[in-house]
């Protein structure tokens, strides 16, 4: 049996300021340190083998204030970056909303519709290609106890690769608020058998 528990990045100045972020970054908040801190002194029990976290400022932080110092490996992999969303990256949600008001209705409700070619962002093809080789490649390392910090679209890609779930179910699930835990039991056949909130 694998225990992986994937951490959404805690909140940060942009996701206050409802601020597309994707490959751009922003700090995390004093409030989101101060929840990350707490959520560190929660998982202090635990034996964690290892933590992949994105690259990303925002990522990097929230693994350290989590991991370093208690002796678990921290391994960043480009795989696990948030979606990129091109020229809409650092605008307010309500201008990405004026300018590609139908992409923006397609980026969060129908994620096989959704073609950010005109502002030259990633699709959610290609971004669930990344997905699908970050947890491959954590797969093959052969831990027992992952924690995996990342984004929330990024992490609801994964959620769909472990649940064998088509883009066409991306909308069914919410995407996890910052700093949220989410544990996936994995038994030795490879399935994912258990999905919980912690």
């Amino acid at each position: 049996m694998r225990e992986f528990y994937f951490i959404r990045h805690a909140n940060t100045e942009w996701n206050l300021q409802k601020r597309m972020q994707g490959s751009l970054d922003s700090d995390l908040t004093p409030e989101g340190r101060e929840a990350t801190r707490r959520l560190a002194v929660s998982l202090r029990a635990m034996a964690f083998d290892v933590c992949y976290s994105s690259p990303m400022g925002r990522a990097r932080a929230t693994a350290d204030l989590l991991f370093v110092g208690r002796g678990v490996p921290v391994v960043h992999l480009e795989e696990l970056a948030e979606m990129g969303f091109g020229g809409m990256e650092g605008l307010q949600l309500g201008e990405f909303r004026r300018r590609f008001p139908v992409e923006f209705h397609n980026l969060w409700h129908d994620a096989t519709a959704y073609d950010p070619s005109s502002f030259h962002g990633e699709s959610f093809a290609v971004a669930g290609a990344r997905a699908r080789k970050a947890l491959a490649l954590i797969l093959d390392q052969g831990h027992k106890r992952i924690a995996v910090v990342s984004h929330g679209i990024m992490l609801k890609l994964v959620f769909g690769a472990l649940r064998g779930r088509g883009l066409e179910s991306f909308w069914e699930n919410p995407v996890p608020e910052n700093g949220v835990v989410t544990r996936v039991l994995m038994d030795e056949g490879g399935r994912a058998t258990d999905f919980s909130i912690l």
